[in-house]
């Protein structure tokens, strides 16, 4: 399996440049469905934070990207439709969301908002003692009390 991908058949929710340069990089699996975009397109191609591939790995190597809490090491992981993205370093936070072409868009949040997480609820199911378990769109599962 390869770890690039042309950039033309990129998924357009990605929304970047297709005649630039020849490869892209690939999304690892994760968490997020096929359009997930990499780390590296969203540094690289969409924020404009780095300039190559190489880049894109220093600053991750240094821990200064950090995805829904945790500190992203990985290029290829995915960032998908409500992930927060944090920038401590210089003090940013991000939101990705979709537009109505049905595009990857990043909205600036400030430092309270990327405290919480939007989720979707996926399905629910019952489970022993009669317990309702809630699934979200991104693999959480909640416990839902059931006492009004």
């Amino acid at each position: 399996m390869s770890d690039h991908l042309k950039r033309l058949n990129a998924p357009d929710s990605w929304h970047i440049t297709k005649k630039t340069t020849k490869f892209v990089a690939k999304t690892a699996p994760g968490p997020h469905n096929a359009n997930a975009m990499p780390v590296a397109v969203w540094l690289r191609d969409q924020q404009g934070l780095a300039r190559t591939m190489k880049e894109v790995k220093q600053i991750l190597k240094q821990k200064d990207v950090v995805i829904n809490g945790r500190p992203c090491r990985d290029p290829k992981m995915g960032i998908g439709i409500f992930d927060v993205i944090a920038l401590p370093r210089i003090g940013k936070y991000y939101r990705m969301l979709r537009d109505l072409k049905g595009r990857h868009k990043t909205v600036e949040i400030d430092a309270d908002a990327a405290q919480k997480r939007l989720c979707k609820i996926q399905n629910k199911t019952t489970i022993a003692g009669g317990k309702v378990q809630l699934n979200l769109r991104y693999g959480a599962n909640i416990i839902a009390d059931n006492s009004y």
